[in-house]
Protein backbone atom coordinates (compact mmCIF):
# COMPACT_ATOMS: atom_id res chain seq x y z
CA UNK A 1 0.00 0.00 0.00
CA UNK A 2 1.41 3.40 -0.97
CA UNK A 3 0.50 5.98 1.68
CA UNK A 4 2.14 8.80 -0.30
CA UNK A 5 -1.03 9.11 -2.40
CA UNK A 6 -3.25 9.21 0.68
CA UNK A 7 -4.74 12.74 1.03
CA UNK A 8 -4.64 12.58 4.86
CA UNK A 9 -0.96 11.62 4.83
CA UNK A 10 -0.20 14.33 2.26
CA UNK A 11 -1.97 16.96 4.36
CA UNK A 12 -0.11 15.88 7.53
CA UNK A 13 3.25 16.03 5.75
CA UNK A 14 2.38 19.44 4.28
CA UNK A 15 1.48 20.71 7.75
CA UNK A 16 4.73 19.31 9.17
CA UNK A 17 6.82 20.91 6.42
CA UNK A 18 5.02 24.23 6.90
CA UNK A 19 5.64 24.02 10.65
CA UNK A 20 9.33 23.29 10.05
CA UNK A 21 9.57 26.30 7.73
CA UNK A 22 8.00 28.66 10.27
CA UNK A 23 9.79 29.65 13.46
CA UNK A 24 7.60 30.52 16.46
CA UNK A 25 7.60 34.19 17.47
CA UNK A 26 9.75 33.72 20.59
CA UNK A 27 12.48 31.99 18.54
CA UNK A 28 12.28 34.66 15.82
CA UNK A 29 13.03 37.35 18.40
CA UNK A 30 16.15 35.50 19.58
CA UNK A 31 17.41 34.13 16.24
CA UNK A 32 16.09 36.49 13.56
CA UNK A 33 14.28 35.64 10.36
CA UNK A 34 14.79 32.35 8.56
CA UNK A 35 16.99 32.39 5.49
CA UNK A 36 16.05 30.81 2.16
CA UNK A 37 18.25 27.79 2.93
CA UNK A 38 16.35 27.31 6.21
CA UNK A 39 13.08 27.01 4.27
CA UNK A 40 14.66 24.45 1.97
CA UNK A 41 16.13 22.61 4.97
CA UNK A 42 12.67 22.58 6.60
CA UNK A 43 11.16 20.94 3.50
CA UNK A 44 14.00 18.39 3.35
CA UNK A 45 13.63 17.53 7.03
CA UNK A 46 9.85 17.18 6.66
CA UNK A 47 10.26 14.79 3.74
CA UNK A 48 12.99 12.82 5.54
CA UNK A 49 10.70 12.45 8.56
CA UNK A 50 7.80 11.37 6.32
CA UNK A 51 9.93 8.77 4.50
CA UNK A 52 11.23 7.35 7.77
CA UNK A 53 7.75 7.17 9.30
CA UNK A 54 6.31 5.46 6.22
CA UNK A 55 8.68 2.54 6.66
CA UNK A 56 8.48 2.67 10.48
CA UNK A 57 4.67 2.43 10.59
CA UNK A 58 4.48 -0.69 8.36
CA UNK A 59 1.29 0.58 6.73
CA UNK A 60 -0.49 1.30 10.04
CA UNK A 61 -2.20 4.61 9.20
CA UNK A 62 -3.23 5.32 12.80
CA UNK A 63 0.34 4.81 14.04
CA UNK A 64 1.66 7.03 11.23
CA UNK A 65 -0.90 9.77 11.86
CA UNK A 66 -0.29 9.77 15.63
CA UNK A 67 3.48 10.02 15.22
CA UNK A 68 3.27 12.83 12.64
CA UNK A 69 0.88 14.79 14.87
CA UNK A 70 3.12 14.23 17.92
CA UNK A 71 6.21 15.43 16.05
CA UNK A 72 4.42 18.56 14.85
CA UNK A 73 3.16 19.27 18.37
CA UNK A 74 6.64 18.81 19.85
CA UNK A 75 8.42 21.15 17.43
CA UNK A 76 5.72 23.83 17.43
CA UNK A 77 4.60 23.92 21.06
CA UNK A 78 6.31 21.56 23.51
CA UNK A 79 10.01 22.06 22.73
CA UNK A 80 10.53 24.75 20.14
CA UNK A 81 14.31 24.55 20.64
CA UNK A 82 14.27 21.12 18.96
CA UNK A 83 12.75 22.83 15.93
CA UNK A 84 15.65 25.24 15.72
CA UNK A 85 18.21 22.48 16.38
CA UNK A 86 16.79 20.47 13.47
CA UNK A 87 16.93 23.45 11.10
CA UNK A 88 20.46 24.42 12.09
CA UNK A 89 21.68 20.83 11.69
CA UNK A 90 22.65 20.59 15.38
CA UNK A 91 20.28 17.64 15.81
CA UNK A 92 20.32 14.95 13.11
CA UNK A 93 16.86 13.92 11.95
CA UNK A 94 17.59 10.25 12.66
CA UNK A 95 18.53 11.09 16.28
CA UNK A 96 15.38 13.18 16.64
CA UNK A 97 13.19 10.36 15.35
CA UNK A 98 14.77 7.87 17.78
CA UNK A 99 14.09 10.12 20.79
CA UNK A 100 11.47 8.99 23.26
CA UNK A 101 8.70 11.46 24.02
CA UNK A 102 10.12 12.14 27.50
CA UNK A 103 13.43 13.15 25.88
CA UNK A 104 11.61 15.60 23.60
CA UNK A 105 10.46 17.65 26.60
CA UNK A 106 12.17 20.92 27.49
CA UNK A 107 14.92 20.85 30.12
CA UNK A 108 12.52 22.49 32.59
CA UNK A 109 9.85 19.84 32.00
CA UNK A 110 12.45 17.06 32.29
CA UNK A 111 13.57 18.51 35.65
CA UNK A 112 9.95 18.57 36.87
CA UNK A 113 9.43 14.98 35.71
CA UNK A 114 12.66 13.86 37.44
CA UNK A 115 11.59 15.55 40.68
CA UNK A 116 8.17 13.90 40.46
CA UNK A 117 9.80 10.50 39.94
CA UNK A 118 12.02 11.07 42.99
CA UNK A 119 8.98 11.96 45.11
CA UNK A 120 7.14 8.85 43.91
CA UNK A 121 10.20 6.69 44.61
CA UNK A 122 10.43 8.13 48.12
CA UNK A 123 6.72 7.49 48.68
CA UNK A 124 7.12 3.90 47.50
CA UNK A 125 10.14 3.43 49.74
CA UNK A 126 8.18 4.77 52.70
CA UNK A 127 5.27 2.43 51.90
CA UNK A 128 7.72 -0.45 51.74
CA UNK A 129 9.12 0.50 55.14
CA UNK A 130 5.60 0.64 56.57
CA UNK A 131 4.83 -2.83 55.20
CA UNK A 132 8.09 -4.15 56.67
CA UNK A 133 7.22 -2.62 60.03
CA UNK A 134 3.85 -4.38 59.92
CA UNK A 135 5.60 -7.69 59.34
CA UNK A 136 7.76 -7.21 62.41
CA UNK A 137 6.31 -8.31 65.70
CA UNK A 138 4.85 -5.20 67.31
CA UNK A 139 2.23 -5.25 69.98
CA UNK A 140 -1.10 -3.88 68.91
CA UNK A 141 -4.08 -2.66 70.90
CA UNK A 142 -6.13 -5.18 68.95
CA UNK A 143 -6.24 -8.69 70.40
CA UNK A 144 -6.91 -11.85 68.43
CA UNK A 145 -9.95 -13.58 69.95
CA UNK A 146 -8.65 -17.00 68.83
CA UNK A 147 -5.11 -17.09 70.28
CA UNK A 148 -5.28 -13.93 72.46
CA UNK A 149 -2.11 -12.51 70.82
CA UNK A 150 -1.56 -8.77 70.41
CA UNK A 151 0.63 -9.38 67.33
CA UNK A 152 -2.08 -8.15 64.95
CA UNK A 153 -1.76 -6.08 61.79
CA UNK A 154 -4.60 -4.16 60.20
CA UNK A 155 -5.52 -1.82 57.41
CA UNK A 156 -8.50 0.43 56.71
CA UNK A 157 -10.52 0.38 53.52
CA UNK A 158 -13.58 2.31 52.42
CA UNK A 159 -16.02 -0.48 51.52
CA UNK A 160 -19.29 1.44 51.80
CA UNK A 161 -20.41 4.94 50.90
CA UNK A 162 -18.30 7.91 51.95
CA UNK A 163 -20.62 8.88 54.80
CA UNK A 164 -20.10 5.44 56.44
CA UNK A 165 -17.00 4.66 58.53
CA UNK A 166 -14.10 2.74 57.00
CA UNK A 167 -13.86 -1.02 57.52
CA UNK A 168 -10.86 -2.29 59.48
CA UNK A 169 -9.39 -5.59 58.25
CA UNK A 170 -7.26 -7.43 60.84
CA UNK A 171 -4.83 -10.34 60.58
CA UNK A 172 -3.26 -12.16 63.50
CA UNK A 173 0.42 -12.69 62.78
CA UNK A 174 0.54 -15.64 65.22
CA UNK A 175 -2.34 -17.88 64.13
CA UNK A 176 -3.28 -16.29 60.77
CA UNK A 177 -6.90 -15.57 61.69
CA UNK A 178 -8.47 -12.76 59.64
CA UNK A 179 -11.49 -10.67 60.56
CA UNK A 180 -13.00 -7.25 59.99
CA UNK A 181 -14.29 -4.67 62.39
Amino acid sequence: MDDKGDPVFSKLVTNLVTALQTLPEDLLEKNGQLKKEDYIKGAEIGMEIAEFLLSWSNGDKQKLTNKLCTIKLVITQINKQLHLSLLKGQLPVTSFLKMEEKDMATKETQAIMAEKMMIEAEANRTDGMAIEAQKNKHKSLIQCNKCKSHNVTFYLQQTRSADEPMTQFCTCMECGKQWKI
